[in-house]
């Protein structure tokens, strides 16, 4: 399945990941725009990305 590109500018004011029973997750972005616009964006991940993410996050701030 091909997924478009997507474009978040803006200021995130959340970034919330709730994991399902399948390992699959859904990630939110709450922002705020550059004209005072708010949007709120949810990306819906496989167990794979969602495996992905989390080492990602665990490797932040390791040197």
């Amino acid at each position: 399945m091909s997924v478009p590109d997507m474009d978040v500018t803006g200021t995130v004011t959340d970034l919330t990941l709730v994991p399902n029973q399948d390992g699959s997750a859904v990630l939110t972005i709450n922002a705020d725009g550059e004209h005072g616009t708010t949007g709120r964006f949810e990306f819906h991940l496989d167990p794979r990305a969602t495996g992905a993410l989390r080492l990602a996050a665990d490797w932040v701030g390791v040197e």
